[in-house]
């Protein structure tokens, strides 16, 4: 039913995200540290939801109120893709790094031969 609000928890979540088969709803839950929530839902014949589950990750460096989401759920709906502060404190003056390979399927089959 459009215009209709549904309250998933009452202890405060940020960086919402749906997962690609729209079962779950995903979620930082507010707390130190704050921890990855993913909730099951249905939207037919009604709205419902139920089980909710922590996702166990640490070093989770999460931005509340931030525009940018620290994690996304890869296509299949089996993965999560989380930024981690590592385990060691930060250091300031070490440069951060992020690589991205594009196209990287296409590089792998030929490198790679399939008998």
């Amino acid at each position: 039913m459009p215009g209709v609000k549904y309250q998933l928890t009452t202890t405060g979540a940020n960086s919402p995200l749906w997962s690609p088969d729209g079962k779950q709803i995903s979620y930082f839950q507010a707390g130190s540290p704050p921890s990855l929530v993913a909730v099951d839902v249905r939207t037919q014949p009604t709205f419902a939801f139920a089980n909710t589950t922590k996702i166990p990750i640490p070093n989770v460096v999460a931005r509340p109120g931030g525009n940018v989401r620290p994690y996304d759920v890869t296509p299949d709906g089996k993965q999560f893709l989380i930024v981690t502060s590592g385990t060691q404190p930060s250091d300031a003056s070490q440069q951060q790094e992020l690589r991205v390979t594009l196209n990287w399927f296409e590089e792998l089959k030929q490198r790679v031969t399939v008998p």
